[in-house]
C-alpha cells in the first residue's frame, strides 16, 4: 500500500476527511499516523518502560511455552509467578507469545445478522422475546428483572424481579406470560426468542417450552440487536427507574411495575403509529387510527371553511370601502341671492 499516494489523493479530493478516509479504505487515526510519519521520516524510538521485561524473562516465557505448548497465557503467567522469583501478567505473556508467533489466530465463523427480520410477526402472540436485566440494590446485592415481550404489539406480558437468574426463574416468568396470554387471547406464542443465557438454554426451560408448544429460538451470540425491542425497553425502563436509588428490592419492584404500567397502557409508541402497546395487543389500534384519520379530515375541512369565510368577509369589507371612496359629494342648493362666506366658497367639491 503506497502511503504517499493515498495521502496525496486524500489531500486533493476536496472531500471531508472522514469521507475521504472511508473512500480510501483507512481510518482517520491511520491517516494522522501516516501523516506524522511522512512529516518526520526518522522513526521515533520509544523509550523503554521502567517495568519492561528483561531478555532473560522473555526467554523464560518462551521456554515455558516450548515445554508446555498446550498451556494458555494465563497458565504460563501464574505458573512462572508461583514457581519463580518474579511476577508477570497474563496480558504480558500474551504479547510476548504473539510477537514470537506462538499465538495462532482463531478463525471465527462469520455469520452476519441482518438489520431487520425477514419475516416480521404480523399478529399478536406469534413471537415473544424474553431476557433478564440486572439491578444493584445497595446493601442487598444484585437482582434480575426478567420480562417477556410480545414482538408484534411491544406489550410486556409479564415480568418479575428475581434474586437469581436460574432455569427455575426463567420457567416461572415464562409461565406467567403464558397464563396472561391464555386468559386474554386463549393462545400462547408460537416461538420464543432469547439469548444464550444458561437459564434459557437449560433442559428444564426447553422442556417447559416443548410442553406448551413454543419453539425456542436463540439469538446470535454477541448480537443483542436480535432482541432489540426488549433490550430497548430495558434501557428506557432503567433510565426512568434508576433516577432514584431504591433502598430495598420491594421498592425497586414497585418502581419497575409503575413504569411498565405506564409503558403498556399510556405511552404512545412511534413504531406502532403512536398508539399504546395495549391498543395493539387488544385490537383497539385500527379503530383509533381510523378515528384519528376521520378527525383529521374533519378538522382540515373546518379550517378550510373558516379560511374561505374569512376571505369572503375581507373581500366584502374591501368592496364597501372602495364604493364609499367613489361617492361624489355635492353642495346643498342655496336660495338665490345668498352670498356664501369666503372660506366656504374656497372649498372645492368633487
Amino acid at each position: 500500500m503506497d502511503r504517499g499516494r493515498i495521502l496525496k489523493e486524500i489531500g486533493r479530493s476536496g472531500l471531508p476527511l472522514t469521507a475521504a478516509c472511508k473512500a480510501s479504505g483507512i481510518s482517520r487515526s491511520t491517516y494522522y499516523r501516516w501523516l506524522r510519519s511522512a512529516r518526520s521520516p526518522e522513526p521515533v524510538r520509544r523509550r523503554s518502560s521502567w517495568n519492561a521485561l528483561s531478555q532473560a524473562e522473555r526467554a523464560e516465557i518462551l521456554s515455558a511455552s516450548d515445554a508446555h505448548p498446550e498451556w494458555k497465557p494465563r497458565q504460563i503467567a501464574y505458573s512462572l509467578t508461583d514457581r519463580g522469583s518474579w511476577s508477570v501478567s497474563e496480558s504480558t505473556v500474551y504479547r510476548v507469545l504473539k510477537a514470537a508467533g506462538r499465538i495462532v489466530p482463531r478463525q471465527e465463523e462469520r455469520c452476519g445478522a441482518e438489520r431487520e427480520y425477514w419475516d416480521k410477526p404480523q399478529r399478536v402472540h406469534e413471537q415473544w422475546q424474553a431476557d433478564f436485566t440486572d439491578f444493584l440494590v445497595p446493601s442487598w446485592g444484585w437482582y434480575h428483572d426478567g420480562g417477556v415481550l410480545d414482538d408484534r404489539s411491544r406489550f410486556l406480558l409479564h415480568h418479575e424481579l428475581r434474586a437469581h437468574e436460574k432455569a427455575e426463574d426463567a420457567v416461572e416468568i415464562l409461565d406467567g406470560a403464558v397464563e396472561f396470554a391464555l386468559s386474554t387471547h386463549g393462545q400462547a406464542a408460537e416461538r420464543l426468542v432469547s439469548d444464550h443465557g444458561k437459564c434459557f438454554e437449560s433442559r428444564d426451560t426447553h422442556g417447559y417450552l416443548r410442553l406448551k408448544g413454543i419453539r425456542p429460538i436463540h439469538a446470535r451470540a454477541h448480537h443483542p440487536q436480535t432482541l432489540g425491542k426488549l433490550e430497548r425497553l430495558h434501557r428506557t425502563m432503567k433510565e426512568e427507574v434508576n433516577l432514584h436509588v431504591a433502598p430495598s428490592p420491594w421498592e425497586l419492584e414497585r418502581a419497575i411495575e409503575r413504569f411498565y404500567r405506564f409503558y403498556n397502557y399510556e405511552r404512545y409508541h412511534e413504531s406502532l403509529g403512536n398508539v399504546t402497546p395495549a391498543d395493539v395487543c387488544f385490537g383497539r389500534a385500527e379503530g383509533i387510527l381510523a378515528r384519528r384519520k376521520a378527525l383529521k379530515a374533519r378538522t382540515m375541512d373546518e379550517r378550510r371553511r373558516r379560511y374561505r369565510a374569512g376571505r369572503r368577509q375581507e373581500q366584502s369589507t374591501k368592496g364597501l370601502t372602495s364604493a364609499a371612496a367613489d361617492v361624489k359629494l355635492t353642495p346643498a342648493p342655496q336660495p338665490e341671492g345668498t352670498v356664501l362666506p369666503q372660506a366656504v366658497r374656497d372649498v372645492s367639491f368633487r
